[in-house]
């Protein structure tokens, strides 16, 4: 029987090494390979794609439930928050310089008012990143969702908005992020009655983490490649996580042992 990871935590496989994101602090944790491979027997991952268990990180489960990662007790099932269903890249992966707008994102000026539109959704999304962090974005995405009836069309009909949301980014006094770009384009979407996905992808050679839009059939705005370079640690929404969330249940220590916790870097053993 494996262990759950804990409510506020997604995870994902990446070329032999686990990582796992904490959706309420917005930090990633990347294990390295060999604590990839003695962990996994105990998440019910198949450890034959996984580097050969190390003796020293026998420990390692132990260190995750210490520091709140994964639940103390088990369960029949595979926790369906670590994405061990979805193959993961063993190549690929994307560029460090990381992710900007397409090229030929700015030919087409759309309408002054849908400009304006999408620069008031972007704020919105900006002003809960810096106040709330990532829990804050998909809240505000799941707000949106809620109030609207929404459904799935086919890809051209988004790139209007699409289109919008890049002029928006363009005179926004602020740098957008990829977050910030596919948090908006749900906004500005759910209030055109349009449902779109948003994705969240890691890889660990060096660490990147991405987020993009889907439709329920294709990616939007964004390379058609993603789910190829990138392992998928959160498909937003889900049922998986429930937000608002109670910090007071499962908060998280700063004190992780011999860990050192770093966002955006994961936890490097001393």
């Amino acid at each position: 029987m494996p262990h759950h990871l804990m409510p506020n935590i997604f995870g994902a496989c990446f070329s032999g090494q686990i990582i796992v994101l904490d959706v309420i602090r917005d930090r990633y944790v990347v294990l390295s390979h060999g604590q990839s491979a003695a962990v996994a027997p105990y998440l019910g991952l198949d450890s034959a794609s996984f580097e050969a268990n190390v003796a020293s990180n026998t420990s390692i489960l132990q260190k995750l439930i210490e520091a709140h990662l994964v639940t103390e007790q088990t369960f029949p099932a595979v926790d369906p928050k670590l994405n061990s269903v979805s193959p993961s890249p063993q190549t690929g992966g994307m560029s460090a310089n990381g992710w900007k707008l397409a090229d030929n994102a700015f030919e087409h000026r759309p309408a002054w008012r849908w400009i304006i539109r999408a620069m008031l959704d972007l704020r919105a999304v900006h002003k809960h990143a810096t106040k709330q962090g990532l829990a804050g974005v998909l809240q505000l995405c799941s707000q949106a969702i809620g109030q609207n009836e929404l459904h799935f069309a086919q890809t051209e009909e988004y790139m209007p908005f699409v289109n919008a949301l890049n002029w928006a980014c363009l005179f926004y006094p602020k740098p957008t992020k990829c977050l910030e770009w596919s948090a908006a384009l749900t906004l500005v979407c759910a209030r055109a009655g349009l449902a779109s996905k948003l994705l969240i992808g890691v890889q660990s050679f060096p660490f990147y983490a991405h987020a993009w839009s889907e439709t329920d059939h294709a990616i939007i705005g964004d390379s058609a490649l993603r789910r190829k370079e990138l392992s998928v640690i959160l498909e937003f929404p889900t049922s998986l996580l429930e937000l608002p969330y109670d910090r007071s249940r499962h908060r998280l220590s700063h004190n992780t042992g011999i860990f050192n916790a770093k966002p955006g870097l994961g936890f490097n053993s001393r």
